[in-house]
């Protein structure tokens, strides 16, 4: 079984949520005429511009931070023979990557006042928000382009024909596309699970507290991975990455932010939150008894309000040390009585051993189950069952007919100002989270460049010595601390692209998903099906202990058969994302990402260190950033810095804290960032910037300089901070740019961009920006 829960802590590139994928909106009705003269004309300009061409000798060095530099030297290696703009590429690939460029940017903005509108003005002024995204940038549009390109090798029965494997895949898909068959089945499915809780208060008159087990209800949502007033997961413990662990942590809530419950400001999303509740109830009552609802629902709103109070704020919970608690089982009936053995043991029923009182545990939040328990006791039963049921019931809604989500539409329309994407979308992404090797084992001979892998090696190797020499430059570091840091780069693990069993392995592949079996009639209970399979798959982790490799060569290939070994992939290759894991101490770029405008075989090399260079550099120093820096070489949770050099440390990184904190986000109302909450993404941003850069220069160095684009006056070094900025390019409605401040452990697109090249002294080289411009101020912030 493939798909499962197991929570192993990792930090990813990107900044977007889910599958809210469309391509903007264009008028296409003579794209190709326009499409022809263009390139025609980039022909033209370019013969032009290659007979014309004047040198910019940008006159490289190594520049010193004496003039208030935050970090000390922040250099640039110094190439024997720096690039120069000898030669203008003239392909058909070079055309349309240049087309590409000048599209996106706008020239008319100063690249040292503002390099976000500069690269990404002309997308900004032509791009719309398509109406079921919250957000537009180009993730998205990589993602949109992937989903179509699985939908098109799921659709098409061609493809493993006959393989078991395959078609489980396909039923899924089929199952979930039969909206009319769900129009047919109306709100059965939905009631026959809420009877199996136990019932839900609101919609059922009969239902009294003298009946009802709160043991068994939770203890049911538990097998269906539905962990509601508390979390409870596996997860690898953090100081003996060896091993998984019983965790337990904070509540989830059932909007995304505990500040929507909690500012009066943001009160307008608690309001519609409710709202939505009373009209599920009342769909599901069907007797229109609204006064009884309303009274229910907002008890049950007060409740989950007073459960966020309790939570801590994501910006309280960066510090793995602090949240480190190892204790046994019995030691949560210190917090308040509850059967917590029963409670393991019930979710846990598929393990072969009767899990004790004395089991280890780690609870992530202590303050928090203390104050849990008098939350509970002043609470009566009927708003917790009503409570628990509706965030089933709010989890289940996608899985019905029209009439249920149609209310949830109205819903995401009201508060979140978004329309619902098309069915095939969802149902693509379904069977990609579920079965995603399987689709990827039709997606990749298809659409992947296999040529991809290797050269992302090559960037990989070369970025790591890379990162080894800004190591060696680091200023605040003593020798022991950077010795120690070197092993740990050395010893990270990544993997690339895809696990070759994927494509060469269909019997590996058919075992992987044995305990899976849908029904094509019933999506409904799939999803359930899955959703038990996976928690049942999950708590088998508790007694297997992780497999590491012995190896630790660049590519991992002797990675056995054990389902928990360190060698395993974290994800499945039809995703776009880049991942850093901790407990493995592993950085992981599936195919997804693999692709223009971050990868493309056609493209410079220039380009490709703007692009998927300063991915790898972000996940690399991931490893190193305020959380990642706590976790050594073997993925354990230990102290390995000097306390002195810890100290520089955070002092380095409260400057780019202060930094990013600001930061003013116009489309979330001139909200201030959290510098806080978005310290390591932004670390990973800026060293990894840093390191795709010296990595690049060094490449030129050694094997001379590109050809330039046509119709771009600008040299390699610009263009790959080109393409940097332009991965970034993106658009928010005002509701996903707060819920992106108040949640998103990443930057905006825009301040991605702003804040990590005003960081980079290359940067500023490249573009010639004076001392004190906006994109080169006097003082700059450098961890990495």
């Amino acid at each position: 079984m493939k798909s499962m829960n197991v929570t192993e802590s990792t930090t990813n590139m990107m900044m977007e949520e889910g599958y809210a994928m469309k391509k903007p909106r264009t008028s296409c009705g003579v794209k190709f005429y326009f499409a022809f003269l263009m390139l025609l004309q980039l022909a033209i300009v370019a013969i032009v511009a290659a007979m014309t061409w004047q040198v910019l000798d940008i006159g490289t060095h190594v520049k010193k931070a004496d003039n208030g530099q935050s970090g000390g030297q922040v250099g640039v290696p110094t190439p024997s023979v720096p690039p120069k703009a000898d030669e203008v590429c003239l392909t058909p690939d070079c055309l349309r990557t240049a087309a590409r460029l000048i599209e996106y940017m706008d020239p008319t903005i100063d690249p040292c006042d503002n390099f976000f509108e500069y690269a990404c003005g002309g997308w900004l002024a032509k791009t719309e928000i398509p109406p079921d995204s919250g957000r537009f940038g180009t993730f998205n549009q990589l993602r949109d382009d992937l989903t179509a390109n699985m939908r098109d090798v799921i659709e098409d029965t061609s493809l493993e024909k006959g393989e078991e494997v395959v078609e489980k895949a396909r039923t899924l898909y089929r199952s979930c596309m039969d909206v009319g068959l769900l129009d047919d089945k109306k709100e059965k499915p939905l009631t026959d699970l809420i009877t199996h809780l136990n019932g839900w208060p609101v919609v059922n008159d009969t239902w009294t507290e003298d009946n009802w087990d709160r043991l068994d209800t939770l203890t049911k949502l538990m097998r269906y991975s539905n962990s509601l007033l508390m979390s409870m997961y596996v997860t690898a413990d953090d100081k003996d990455s060896n091993v998984y662990i019983l965790a337990f942590d904070q509540a989830d809530l059932g909007l995304s932010s505990r500040q929507y419950f909690l500012n009066p400001d943001l009160s307008f999303y608690r309001d519609g939150y409710l709202n939505y509740s009373i009209d599920i109830a009342l769909k599901l009552r069907g007797d229109n008894d609204r006064a009884t609802v309303v009274q229910q629902m907002t008890d049950m709103v007060d409740f989950e309000t007073k459960l966020a109070n309790i939570t801590a704020p994501p910006s309280e919970r960066r510090d793995p040390e602090a949240l480190y608690h190892k204790m046994k089982l019995y030691n949560m009936s210190d917090y308040f009585e509850f059967p917590w053995v029963d409670y393991v043991n019930n979710a846990a029923y598929s393990l072969d051993e009767t899990i004790t009182g004395d089991e280890d545990i780690l609870n992530y939040a202590p303050d928090f189950f203390m104050k849990l328990g008098p939350l509970l006791e002043e609470t009566d039963n009927k708003t917790i069952a009503n409570y628990i049921i509706w965030r089933m019931v709010q989890n289940r809604i996608g899985n019905l007919g029209t009439e249920f989500l149609e209310i949830r539409e109205k819903f995401n329309r009201d508060i979140f100002g978004v329309e619902p994407s098309s069915r095939w979308e969802t149902c693509v992404s379904v069977v990609n989270s579920v079965m995603g090797t399987v689709v990827s084992r039709l997606y990749l001979p298809k659409f992947f460049q296999e040529e991809s892998k290797a050269k992302a090696v090559e960037m990989i190797d070369n970025i790591r010595i890379a990162f080894n020499e800004l190591l060696d430059e680091n200023y605040w570091m003593d020798d022991a601390t950077r010795a120690v840091a070197e092993e740990k780069a050395a010893a990270m693990k990544q993997f690339i692209a895809y696990d070759d069993y994927i494509v060469n392995n269909i019997t590996r592949l058919t075992e992987d998903y044995e305990m899976l079996h849908f029904d094509e009639l019933e999506y409904f209970g799939n999803v359930l099906h899955n959703m038990e399979v996976s928690n049942n798959e999950t708590f088998k982790y508790l007694r297997k202990p992780k497999e590491r490799s012995l190896s630790l060569l660049a590519n991992v290939q002797s990675c056995t058969r054990n389902l928990f070994s360190f060698c395993r992939w974290i994800t499945h290759p039809t995703i776009v994302n880049a991942f850093y894991s901790p407990s493995r101490n592993s950085i992981s770029f599936p195919a997804g990402i693999l692709q223009g405008p971050f990868y493309d075989g056609t493209y410079p090399r220039y380009l490709n260190y703007g692009g998927i260079g300063a991915v790898i550099g972000h996940e690399i120093t991931h490893g190193f950033d305020d959380s990642g820096r706590q976790f050594d070489k073997e993925g354990n949770l230990n102290e390995w810095w000097d306390p002195t050099v810890a100290d520089k440390f955070k002092e380095a990184a409260q400057c780019v804290m202060d930094q990013y904190s600001m930061y003013q986000f116009e489309e979330a109302g001139g909200m201030n960032l959290s510098g806080v909450i978005t310290s390591g993404e932004n670390i990973a941003d800026n060293g990894g910037m840093k390191q795709t850069f010296r990595a690049y220069r060094s490449w030129a160095a050694a094997n001379g300089p590109e050809p330039t684009l046509p119709g771009l006056d600008l040299n390699q070094e610009q263009l790959l901070f080109l393409n940097y900025g332009q991965i970034w390019c993106s658009k928010y409605r005002y509701q996903s740019a707060v819920s992106q401040v108040l949640n998103g452990p990443h930057s905006p697109g825009r301040f991605r961009v702003i804040g990590t090249l005003s960081n980079t002294p290359g940067f500023s080289e490249a573009y010639k920006c004076p001392v004190g411009s906006k994109m080169n101020p006097r003082n700059k912030c450098a961890v990495w």
